[in-house]
């Protein structure tokens, strides 16, 4: 996990997602699902890339 290496379209992404995300829990007054949506909005601010999950090591 790396900070303020994310891309453009990786954060854009991760805003319409929390969006999504914040509306469908408002709408069906499931409010503890907006912690969920806080947490993918730090990931976008922070620019978190999260390439250790999808590389492979060469040892």
């Amino acid at each position: 996990m790396k900070l303020f290496e994310a891309n453009i379209a990786t954060i854009i992404e991760r805003f319409f997602l929390m969006m999504a995300i914040v509306i469908a829990s408002v709408f069906t007054h499931q409010f503890w699902a907006v912690g969920i949506a806080l947490i993918i909005f730090m990931s976008a601010l922070l620019g978190v890339r999260f390439e250790h999950f999808f590389t492979k090591h060469k040892h």
